[in-house]
């Protein structure tokens, strides 16, 4: 199968923001970084509308774990899912995502391969699968905006008796997508798992490429280098 670049965004952090993160929680999403996880929606609905027979899905790693993010309107023709970074509040009478998710019995055992990482080698693993809904609500310091509670599907993927000498692998998704059984789930894994491919794209482009050390200049002939 064909891959491409669908989009991309290039900025460069404005010395004058620095000690932004400490007033973060203030500021609107247009003036933070996680803007780009919107923008990135936006380019992948502009996608579905010129093949709309396609189904398109939109991963994001925990860095795309944003309120905003998340209550965003679900694009026709567009799925998305991302790696919950975050133990937010919840409606029910456990406070909390990651308490009710791992209550669940385990609904499937699945079989998948872990790619080789550093010096541990690719390896079969057995992760134990459970699913249920969840009705996030919003952060408490937003509770003046008047933000919507949000009602996602969860997927929670744990490796099962991993070897002693690696880090087990835990993965808790979250997706508008209804997943009410093991069947709706079970492809949410290898969705996120093509995020292993991202990631060698980055080492192409910083170990590989050596794109920190390019000295071009100026940011315009930078910008054109990163496209290349």
């Amino acid at each position: 199968m064909p891959l491409g670049l669908l989009a991309q965004q290039v900025w460069a952090r404005d010395p004058a923001d620095v000690g932004k993160r400490a007033r973060r929680k203030q500021l609107p999403i247009s003036q933070k970084e996680s803007q780009q996880w919107l923008h990135s929606l936006d380019a992948v609905s502009t996608a579905h509308d010129c093949g709309p027979t396609t189904r398109r899905v939109r991963v994001g790693d925990r860095e795309a774990d944003g309120y905003d993010v998340l209550a965003t309107p679900r694009p026709a023709g567009v799925d998305r899912l991302m790696r919950a970074a975050w133990d937010r509040c919840v409606q029910g009478a456990e406070r909390y995502v990651w308490a009710p998710v791992t209550a669940q019995p385990v609904g499937a055992h699945l079989q998948l391969k872990v790619p080789r990482r550093g010096p541990q080698a690719a390896r079969d693993a057995t992760w134990a699968l459970r699913c249920c809904a969840l009705t996030l609500r919003p952060p408490r310091q937003r509770q003046r905006e008047g933000l919507p509670v949000v009602t996602l599907w969860a997927v929670h993927v744990q490796a099962v008796e991993p070897p002693a000498d690696v880090t087990p692998i835990e993965w808790l998704l979250l997706t508008p997508v209804a997943v009410a059984t093991v069947a709706d789930a079970t492809p949410c894994v290898p969705w996120y798992a093509c995020r292993g491919g991202m990631e060698v794209w980055h080492r192409i482009v910083k170990s590989g490429c050596r794109i920190e050390a390019r000295q071009l200049e100026s940011g315009e002939r930078l910008q054109r280098c990163l496209t290349l």
